[in-house]
């Protein structure tokens, strides 16, 4: 028995290495910060143009599984758990 959907059993990957910036997403009315948006970069600073021009039809499915990997398991090192923020992911295609 087969598990798990087509692009789960394709290998493609992503061939190139990115990391995540985390972006405050404040409460304007109080001024504290309650969540971070989860932003694409480059391993050496680069923008997100730089990683997302690499994004085409082929690695997509496995850019965007690993952007949700990277930018939870960031988080989890960066901020505390039991915290009452949150992440959202950006410039990673859904």
């Amino acid at each position: 028995m087969q598990t798990g959907c087509q692009g789960c059993q394709r290998d493609n990957g992503f061939p190139l290495a990115f990391s995540m910036a985390f972006q405050p997403i404040v409460d304007t009315r109080t001024g504290t910060i309650f969540g971070h948006e989860a932003l694409v970069r480059g391993t050496a600073g680069e923008g997100a143009g730089s990683i997302l021009s690499k994004v085409d039809a082929d690695n997509r499915y496995w850019f965007d599984q690993q952007c949700r990997v990277k930018a939870i398991e960031l988080a989890s090192r960066l901020f505390p758990a039991g915290g009452d923020q949150s992440t959202r992911r950006s410039g990673c295609p859904t």
